[in-house]
């Protein structure tokens, strides 16, 4: 697999530091496991937030590339249930961080989620939200009670419903996509995604290369006023190894 990758983290506009973390595989083992990329956005308190997402990215990335079996998804959900871990003996739940995370590997994308930050797959002119916020205005909408629209103005839009740390245990979402030359993977917290709509990120990637892509991004949040600290990590996918047949969606 060939690919292009950027990632940018930045504290915004109105945040005194950066409780949103970010980290991406190392070559070497890299090419034997995926690529994998991983965005948290840290939450509890002075310091506390910046504490658990370094630990969440740290521990995800040790626990995956440090397990070589066949199973590649089990490993990515081992590696986020020991974050889990690592963060609720820190904290014993005083604090928490999302964790969002999407692995590249042969021809598939695996994408792992805890929280409200997002991944997005962008095809032929196309955005999709992978992930699924666990949030209580995501709920809301599910339950036909506000409509996305409003949920992005809601109150209570930043009040999420799962975390890593919080709890001794943890449900991780999973989702496997196959993967296509050109296609481009995107990580945000939601300081990014909170200012900037599904169709601004569609315009802003599929014209500029990753590296601009980024950094317009986090200025297009930071023009409407960056009220929260914002993480962008995206990959472009320029060939693929093929291994069997296409893989189905499944989510």
């Amino acid at each position: 697999m060939k690919l292009r990758h950027s990632a940018r983290t930045d504290v915004g506009r109105t945040r005194d530091h950066n409780e949103d973390s970010y980290g991406v595989g190392e070559a070497a083992p890299a090419e034997q496991l995926g690529e994998l990329l991983v965005v948290c956005d840290g939450m509890g308190g002075h310091a506390a937030g910046e504490v658990a997402s370094k630990i969440g990215i740290d521990t995800i990335l040790a626990i995956y590339y440090g397990d070589s079996t066949d199973d590649r998804q089990l490993a990515l959900v081992q590696a986020f249930e020991q974050a889990n871990s690592a963060i609720f003996a820190r904290g014993q739940g005083s604090m928490g961080t999302t964790g969002v995370a999407a692995l590249l590997h042969h021809d598939a994308l695996h994408v792992a989620n805890v929280g409200d930050s997002r991944a997005y797959l962008i095809r032929d002119g196309e955005i999709r939200q992978v992930s699924r916020d666990h949030s209580f205005v995501s709920d809301q909408v599910a339950a036909g009670l506000i409509t996305p629209e409003q949920a992005r103005f809601s109150p209570h839009r930043n009040v999420i419903t799962r975390a890593l740390g919080y709890q001794p245990e943890v449900t991780v979402d999973m989702f496997r996509l196959p993967l296509q030359v050109g296609d481009v993977v995107l990580l945000s917290s939601d300081g990014m995604h909170g200012l900037v709509s599904d169709a601004e990120i569609l315009s802003i990637v599929t014209s500029q290369p990753p590296d601009e892509a980024t950094q317009a991004l986090i200025d297009l949040a930071n023009s409407r006023g960056g009220t929260d600290n914002i993480t962008v990590v995206m990959a472009q996918v320029d060939a693929l190894e093929w291994y069997g047949d296409t893989p189905a969606l499944n989510d």
